[in-house]
Order: C-alpha cells, then structure tokens, then sequence
C-alpha cells in the first residue's frame, strides 16, 4: 500500500486512502477532516457518482436535495448520483468522515487543484473552484447557505 496522500483545503484536510487509479476506476476513498464551525467550499453534486459518507468523529451536517441530516461516528449517509449536497460542521469541536465514491472518478489530483486555487492571501475565486469543480465533473450549485449556520447542535 502506498503513502497517504494529505491535501489541505484552507482549513479542511482530505486524506486518500485509495484512489481511482489504485482500484481501477472502481472507488476513490478519503477522508476529510474540518474544523469547527468550518464547511464545504462550493456545495455540489456528481451526476456519475454514489458517496456514501461514514462519520468517524465528531457531528457532520448535511444537506442533502434539501434534507437535512446530521452525521456522527459510526453512522452512514448515501448520497445518490445527481443529489445536490453540502456539508457543514456545527460544532465546536473537529469532525471527521471517511467518504467513499464509486465509481472513482476525482483521485487526489481534483483535491490538489482546488488547494492549489485556494493557497495565498488572495480572496478565494470562486469561478475558479467551479471550473476545476466542472473539468472533472462535479457540477456545483445554489444552495441556501442558511441551512448550514443555522443547524442545531447535536451532543
């Protein structure tokens, strides 16, 4: 098995496990991790991909084409293909969740991308992300931000 692969997205980390190129298309594996009260860059969703999302620790919330669930360790989420989602961590404490898609379609080179738009001091742009977002298929999309602050905290 080779190295992890860590990319660092402002203040979120994704760390592959396994990716297209290792399974032969069949899945990318990673997991995220995001600080307290931190959330997803660009909400989206991915017309050829299912992800199915495993809470590790601490309380994820999404939102999932408008539903809203909350996700600690040990409970899982399928997000189908074509649902748009976002996620959020509402707590005051770091979350993690190992997300798993099939087929593998983004490898670390998506995550890489995307870090590579975000580094420096600059502003983020926004058209930016959804261009990368876009060349590898994953659509982004309006989603009321509201329902990521405005989440009730789960102990």
């Amino acid at each position: 098995m080779s190295a992890l692969h860590v990319i660092q997205l402002g203040r979120m980390t994704v760390t592959f496990i396994m990716s297209e190129r290792q399974t032969r298309g069949y899945l990318d594996a990673f997991e995220v991790t995001l600080p307290a009260n931190g959330r997803i860059i660009v909400p989206h969703r991915h017309p050829d991909c299912d992800e199915t999302i495993i809470g590790l620790d601490g309380i994820t919330s999404w939102t999932v084409d408008g539903v809203i669930k909350q996700i600690g360790p040990g409970e899982q989420l399928l997000i189908p293909r074509d649902a748009d989602h976002g996620f959020f961590n509402p707590s005051s404490k770091i979350s993690r969740f190992m997300c798993i898609l099939t087929p593998g379609k983004l490898g670390p080179d998506y995550f890489q991308e995307i870090a590579i738009a975000m580094a420096g001091d600059a502003p983020v742009d926004y058209a930016d992300i959804c261009a990368i977002m876009t060349r590898y298929g994953v659509i982004p999309v309006a989603m009321d931000q509201a329902n990521f602050v405005n989440l009730a905290h789960r102990d």
